[in-house]
């Protein structure tokens, strides 16, 4: 990757890292979330553009990766897990203790 190549990437990242935090915090919709979305889709970008070189449109190349790794999280099993505030008294299946 030329020396211009990684200024521009640069370049890109401190002047649209605000509007992709925007962007992320609207699919999200909560701050850390957004903060940590952000940054795992400039360093997909960052990487993206040494590989494959110049990229013609990095602004929509950026929002695809930023929807993309959204996506990606969303579809993960954990994400799916859902805390209870109390433990059951006992083991089992709580629909079946009506015995009636």
């Amino acid at each position: 990757m030329r020396a211009d190549d990684d200024a521009e990437l640069r370049a890109f990242v401190e002047s649209r890292r605000t509007a992709l935090f925007r962007s992320a915090y609207l699919l999200c919709g909560d701050r850390h979330e957004a903060e940590d979305l952000v940054q795992s889709a400039l360093v997909k970008v960052v990487l993206g553009g040494r590989r494959h070189g110049r990229l013609d449109n990095i602004e929509a190349y950026a929002r695809k990766t930023l929807v993309n790794t959204f996506i990606a999280g969303r579809r993960r099993f954990w994400r799916r897990e859902r805390a209870y505030g109390e433990l059951p008294d006992r083991p089992g299946n709580t629909a079946d203790t009506d015995t009636g």
